[in-house]
């Protein structure tokens, strides 16, 4: 009996395999590939179309909207707005990544996009094109709405800009003008230059109450052509100087930055009475210096010639204003040794204060490249001291550096090696010296609290009589923090009043911030900035900034888009700050 059914569960277990295996060999149904519509395809059937589309970033999302971006191909792009509540997140992209947008199109007061989004993915990484260069005629820039476009010629305005508000100005090639929208969030700054200007403008070309405009997503999409020649503002050494170093380098410093490939041994040259002097030529764009290192040093007593030619061009191609050729007469061979003069913390110094610098200054000019933070040593009981920085003033022979960290009473030992002047002369003379740091400071604590509601939100009083309230308890410091979303114009300046008001060197600190909530993700304060951000989109004053958060399926990353472009803006010097609460 147990054989016999252990023959029929041995049958049912092997008709269980070839069925699976005839199973695997049959046809099965594939999903049909995705049909992708040409961008432009998608465009000419208007409004009520519904397909997919699929293109490179043109704008990503961040720089104007965090809900919006755009997308071209070949034939076409379009502006692409993925509306909260309806599930569809957006993924990480950048600019020139391909990405893939499945919806409806929909006229917008002019502007042709595609909403609602039913599917959205990132496709892969690419490159962004290269804008189309039109008119500024408004026929032309309407024909090619949705394209990343280039225009040039006459910008003007008839009001100054205002950084952290949006702004808009026009420009004209002569075809007629055409609008320019800078919208807040992109920090496009633009106050440096005076109306008429000519300027040359990429951005997206789009529409706004079936008035077409451009609008600019970077800095650098906003440019004043250069037509500024570039000029010497100084040398080193000076014309007919005598004495010169037979060591060191001759150096030029410029107005602006120069084209690095036309800053070379043809451009820059020294010559004396036996003819050219071999070398070698550098150029540091960060401070715009131009350097002739001879190969050997110079001979004494020797009469050299530097010149500077018309060769010399700016980033926009325009040459040197004007050639300069110079002269200098050299001194004798320098034989003697550097020695450092002065030292702090000094000798055997005690009771170092913990944030002190290092100080040295020596007997003359050191040769740059052996000033260098591996040739200047501090060790305590733990080894070797970092430093948190490290310069070299070569005018007045000093190095100052900052150590990383000192302890209270702790004895640190320098030493300074290997480090010469420009003739090669090893330092001389003392090297190594120590100190001993003073006793632990005692801590300071102050008291206070920087989360606060007035009667402008959920919580009783004004804020004068909030802060007056605080300081009457003994607070050292104290904030007011209302709702975002409950704070009129009127309101936020008279925090900010009251605050100032409040404020008493050395004795009390009055801040105005404004708490930003989330329901599902939290609160969070932010504090000294000029504008707040609100988590609604009515009833607010115009220093309020709406960033979507409480709709469906929208999380608070529009606020962090916020906090990192217009947060940024403080009210004074301190800054500003955000803290969760």
């Amino acid at each position: 009996m147990k054989r016999c059914l252990s023959v029929i569960v041995s049958s049912v277990f092997m008709l269980a395999a070839l069925f699976s295996a005839w199973s695997m060999l049959q046809p099965r149904a594939v999903a049909a590939p995705l049909e992708i519509t040409p961008i432009g395809t998608a465009r000419t059937s208007g409004a009520g179309w519904t397909g997919t589309i699929q293109g490179n970033v043109t704008l990503p999302p961040g720089p104007i909207r965090p809900d919006t971006f755009v997308i071209q191909d070949t034939t076409g792009g379009l502006y692409v707005f993925v509306a909260s509540g309806t599930g569809v997140s957006i993924p990480p992209m950048q600019l020139g990544d391909v990405v893939q947008v499945t919806g409806t199109l929909k006229d917008y007061n002019g502007l042709l996009e595609i909403d609602p989004i039913s599917a959205l993915a990132w496709v892969s990484t690419g490159s962004a094109p290269a804008p189309q260069v039109i008119s500024t005629s408004a026929t032309i820039v309407s024909a090619t709405q949705g394209l990343l476009v280039q225009v040039s010629g006459t910008a003007t305005w008839p009001t100054a800009q205002t950084l952290g508000a949006d702004w808009s100005f026009s420009i004209d090639d002569g075809s007629g003008p055409v609008k320019v929208f800078v919208d807040k969030d992109t920090q496009v700054d633009l106050r440096a230059y005076t109306s008429p200007v000519s300027m040359t403008v990429i951005g997206f070309s789009g529409n706004n109450f079936n008035v077409p405009q451009i609008m600019v997503r970077y800095q650098s999409d906003a440019r004043v052509p250069d037509t500024t020649p570039p000029t010497v503002l100084s040398a080193v050494p000076a014309a007919s100087v005598l004495g010169v170093s037979l060591y060191k380098p001759i150096a030029a410093t410029f107005s602006e930055s120069l084209n690095p490939a036309t800053v070379n041994t043809s451009t820059f040259t020294l010559v004396n009475a036996s003819g050219p002097v071999v070398g070698t030529v550098s150029y540091e764009d960060a401070t715009h210096l131009a350097t002739f290192a001879p190969q050997v040093s110079l001979s004494g007593v020797t009469r050299y010639t530097a010149t500077l030619s018309a060769g010399l061009q700016d980033v926009a191609g325009n040459p040197l204003a004007a050639p300069l050729t110079w002269w200098f007469i050299t001194g004798l061979p320098d034989t003697v040794a550097p020695t450092i003069v002065a030292q702090a913390p000094a000798a055997n110094a005690s009771s170092v204060p913990l944030n002190s610098n290092i100080v040295i200054t020596f007997s003359e000019d050191l040769k740059l490249s052996t000033v260098v933070t591996g040739n200047f040593t501090l060790v305590g009981p733990q080894g070797a001291i970092g430093w948190s920085s490290f310069a070299y003033a070569a005018g007045s022979f000093k190095v100052t550096a900052t150590p990383a960290t000192l302890l209270p009473m702790t004895r640190y030992t320098l030493t300074v090696g290997n480090v010469t002047d420009w003739a090669g002369n090893d330092l001389a003379g003392e090297k190594t010296w120590s100190f001993i740091t003073q006793a632990e400071q005692a801590l300071t604590a102050y008291h206070g609290d920087i989360h606060n509601h007035t009667s402008y939100s959920d919580g009783s009083l004004t804020p004068p009589q909030a802060l007056a309230a605080g300081k009457a308890a003994g607070f050292d410091f104290m904030a007011i923090t209302d709702h975002s979303y409950s704070i009129d114009d009127t309101e936020w300046a008279n925090t900010l009043s009251a605050a100032i008001a409040a404020t008493v060197d050395g004795q009390f600190v009055a801040l105005r911030g404004a708490e930003y909530t989330q329901g599902a993700e939290g609160h969070i304060n932010v504090y000294n900035t000029v504008r707040h951000p609100c988590r609604t989109n009515s009833g607010v004053g115009s220093l309020c900034d709406y960033t979507p958060n409480l709709e469906a399926g929208v999380m608070v990353d529009g606020f962090y888009h916020w906090l990192s472009i217009t947060g940024t803006q403080a009210l004074d010097s301190a800054g500003t700050v955000a803290q969760f609460n």
